[in-house]
């Protein structure tokens, strides 16, 4: 078994009248989650299969084993690293003596892995984090849109092809092919950009990119936990609907209530607060 973690931030907008005028206060929602699973190993064909349309897929997509145990958080009063420390308190109780692999799966931000860190240092575990796949096909999608002049069957086929080198080879290797498929294509400098923004952005986290090494270890490289908690919790439907007006402790409730019932810990909740 393994201790897996995530940690997301999404937007989340409050909005105030002052002095006739309407401003909108833009705050950042931290999102984790955290749950046991099973190691599952892959190869990368299976990984590169699920991204073409159903109709496209030549083998089935496999049953892997489901998470379990899942407990999801969210909160718009504190900070991010409060989030993540509470994510950690909670990995440390379920698994004291450090028997276990610790993944920690992030969405990118360029704060985040150094928080998991230092976190994971001040408990003295090892950790393993990886960069969430999903974050990363949305900078290859503008990569592909941009040398291939926008979205269209080729662009679908570039971003299967550098998904696949990204799951088997060095981020180094990956990065020069993305700048070599520009310059041959010879695309103008302001399609360049967003070409070179996804060399950049792979190649500042290439830490969190053994991706070939996640797969031969059973280990997660995407989590599809967090972007249900996400879902569930609807924190930008449900806080940025217009007309609402919300203060940050009225929030910062609502989104405790749906993490208690995403995480299944609903009645026992009710059950404590009315003994309590």
């Amino acid at each position: 078994m393994g201790v897996h973690a995530s940690a997301h931030r999404g937007d989340w907008a409050s909005s105030r009248r002052e002095r006739g005028l309407v401003k909108r206060l833009r705050r950042m929602a931290a999102v984790t989650a955290i749950w046991d699973q099973e190691r599952c190993v892959r190869e990368a064909r299976e990984v590169v299969e699920q991204l073409k349309p159903p109709a496209q897929r030549k083998t089935p997509k496999r049953t892997l084993p489901r998470p379990q145990n899942k407990q999801v958080a969210a909160t718009v009063e504190k900070d991010q690293g409060t989030a993540i420390r509470a994510m950690f308190a909670e990995a440390q109780r379920r698994d004291p003596e450090h028997r276990r692999t610790w993944v920690v799966v992030i969405d990118g931000a360029e704060t985040q892995s150094d928080v998991v860190q230092r976190e994971a240092d001040r408990l003295g575990v090892r950790v393993v984090i990886v960069l969430d796949l999903i974050h990363v096909l949305h900078y290859l999608w503008r990569a592909a849109t941009a040398i291939h002049g926008g979205t269209n069957a080729a662009a679908e086929r570039w971003v299967r092809t550098y998904v696949g080198k990204l799951l088997t080879r060095p981020v180094v290797d990956v990065v020069a092919g993305l700048r070599q498929s520009a310059t041959l294509r010879e695309i103008t400098d302001a399609r360049r950009e967003a070409v070179e923004a996804c060399a950049e952005y792979l190649r500042a986290r290439s830490r969190q990119l053994d991706y070939a090494a996640a797969l031969r270890e059973g280990l997660p490289i995407a989590s599809g936990v967090i972007e249900g908690a996400c879902r569930s919790l609807v924190v930008k439907d449900r806080m940025g609907l217009t007309g609402a007006r919300w203060t940050v402790q009225g929030a910062e409730a609502v989104l405790r209530i749906r993490a208690l019932i995403a995480s299944g810990d609903w009645n026992a909740y009710c059950r404590f607060h009315l003994k309590k």
